[in-house]
């Protein structure tokens, strides 16, 4: 029988899908929406699908099936792995091929939210399953006996220091690239009275967002006023934007600095010399790396393609078995 072999990145915002040999192959929105014009409520789209559905269509129920790394819509998330299997096999297919997974979740999840996401990817049509925790996979991006991997996602931050026996210590916090728009909102809410759609504050998270107090960048932005509901724009600095994310990376600093306390004294050397390695989605903002070294006052290293660290370094895995199953704490991979 045919095998095909995933590295799948399990994220709220997106997943994103390595296959052995043909490298990322997919990145879909983790979104199904439900038609709302039959009497029964059926999947009408996944992903991408999905959102070209319901800029079609307003007769849909959105679903989220999978917030903070975990399923919080078990039938929903069973669709999307499916919807997302047959895009990578073909619905044409008679004879289906064997689906292993690599499965990259967050280290805060507990035993049963992990469990969780290895019943819904074997009910979608995978024959094994594997869960692996991000950071650990994330590591496998360079060759170090010890690091220190800090993964800003949209509804998490994973704090982890890895060795070669896997992760010795780490936490994950609630805060993300979905903290950081509702920070950039509120703000222009309370200081410009102005209503944004969060389209809009993504962009300027993406464009204009810096950490650097001496950025000059600016943008103009179009909204509604909430005192009359007319439409009004305002010019928005990248300065006022750093005002109003710097408490969340605040918050992230605090708990790095936590975690350096507790560095086994045998990687304690060469991590403080690699220094931190930075990556997630939000770790694209301006200037973050800079900001967390001088907060820290440790080197900062933001990794490079930070979106899909955790695919790209969990693929190593297929021609490496007995590193993830040290990894692991396993014996050995039948």
């Amino acid at each position: 029988m045919r095998k095909i072999e995933l590295m799948i990145d399990i994220g709220s915002s997106n997943i994103t899908v390595f296959k052995k040999d043909s490298g990322i192959v997919l990145k879909e929105p983790t979104i199904v929406v439900v038609s709302s014009e039959k009497s029964k409520a059926d999947f009408a789209g996944a992903g991408r699908d999905a959102k070209a559905l319901l800029a079609k269509s307003e007769n849909m129920q959105v679903i989220y099936p999978i917030k903070e790394g975990a399923i919080d819509h078990e039938q929903g998330a069973i669709y999307l792995f499916k919807e997302i299997f047959s895009k990578i096999i073909g619905a044409k297919t008679l004879l289906k091929p064997r689906i292993e997974v690599l499965a990259g979740v967050s280290c805060g999840l507990t035993n049963v939210e992990k469990q969780d996401i290895e019943n819904v990817l074997t009910t979608a049509g995978a024959c094994d399953v594997t869960i692996i925790e991000s950071p650990i996979a994330v590591s496998q991006n360079y060759s170090d006996a010890g690091s220190f991997v800090v993964d800003i996602g949209a509804s998490k931050t994973e704090v982890a220091v890895i060795t070669p026996s896997g992760i010795v210590s780490g936490c994950t916090v609630d805060i993300g690239g979905d903290e950081v728009n509702r920070l950039i909102n509120d703000y222009i809410t309370d200081k410009h009275r102005v209503a944004v759609q969060m389209h809009i504050i993504e962009k300027l998270k993406q464009n204009i967002a810096s950490m650097f107090d001496n950025d000059a960048s600016a943008a103009l932005v179009n909204g509604r006023s909430i005192i009359d509901g007319k439409p009004k724009s305002v010019k928005i600095s990248a300065n006022e934007l750093m005002q109003a994310i710097s408490p969340a990376f605040d918050k992230i600093a605090e708990v790095i600095e936590t975690v350096t306390f507790m560095i086994p004294d045998k990687y304690a050397e060469e991590i403080f010399e690699n220094g931190i390695y930075l990556c997630g989605g939000t770790s694209l903002i301006t200037g973050l790396e800079t900001y967390f070294a001088n907060k820290l006052l440790i080197k900062v290293n933001r990794m490079e393609d930070p979106d899909n660290v955790v695919v790209n370094g969990g693929a190593t895995f297929f021609y490496n078995k007995d590193r993830l199953a040290c990894m692991l704490n396993i014996k050995s991979f039948n």
